[in-house]
């Protein structure tokens, strides 16, 4: 166990490097399906929200708490970044979804966002002791984003735009930042448990859109 632990410890500044050069990549595949499509068919979109939440939740958490070191968060600040911009293209293309389009909830959203980040800022400088308050609260919200994102997929029998690859980079960031918590000498029991519901859920994401892959349509020709 201890050269496990050993060998871990060597490559995990390589690995972080890698893992954050990769978040800034690793949502192009999802935008790009969006794009191509003009449709953000497929995606829960009160499950967008919360997915920017709690990115602001842990990488404020991370960034306030002193034992934590950018290498490990550094991705998730990248992924919160391409979140929005995923949300804005909601925005974007949403009008072609059924139902009318609120031409108000862009403002009443960025609204939200700006006063949870006021909200952490104010918790941290009141009393930083309940700061683990922050990784605790995001364990709901991770519940929700990713559970209604699921029960869509599984209700529409479709994954609509969700991207593989950009799922499966996510499953497999979170399993390693996972194994990076629990190989610590002093665990954060609440980011191993935020850690451990993400690799879960993720893991659940990549099978829907395996299972649920439309199936190719065959032409008379090929008959």
């Amino acid at each position: 166990m201890d050269s496990v632990k050993e060998i871990f410890e060597l490559l995990k500044p390589i690995i972080d490097i890698a893992l954050i050069l990769g978040a800034f990549f690793v949502k192009v595949p999802q935008v790009i399906a969006i794009w191509r499509s003009k449709s953000v068919k497929g995606l829960e979109e009160k499950s967008l929200y919360l997915d920017v939440v709690c990115c602001f939740v842990h990488v404020m958490y991370c960034y306030l708490s002193d034992n934590i070191s950018f290498g490990e968060y550094g991705d998730t600040a990248a992924v919160t970044i391409w979140n929005i911009i995923i949300v804005q293209m909601f925005f974007l293309y949403e009008d072609k979804l059924p139902g009318s389009k609120d031409r108000n909830k862009p403002l009443m959203v960025y609204s939200m966002f700006a006063l949870i980040l006021t909200l952490i800022f104010a918790i941290y400088y009141v009393d930083k002791t309940q700061l683990y308050l922050l990784q605790l609260s995001q364990t709901p919200l991770l519940l929700a984003t990713r559970g209604m994102q699921i029960f869509k997929n599984i209700k529409e029998k479709s994954t609509g735009s969700s991207s593989f690859i950009t799922n499966f980079l996510i499953f497999g960031g979170t399993s390693y930042r996972l194994l990076q918590q629990i190989t610590k000498v002093t665990i954060d029991k609440p980011l191993v448990l935020n850690n451990s519901i993400g690799a879960i859920t993720s893991g659940i994401q990549v099978l829907l859109i395996i299972i649920l892959k439309p199936k190719a349509k065959v032409t008379e020709k090929e008959l």
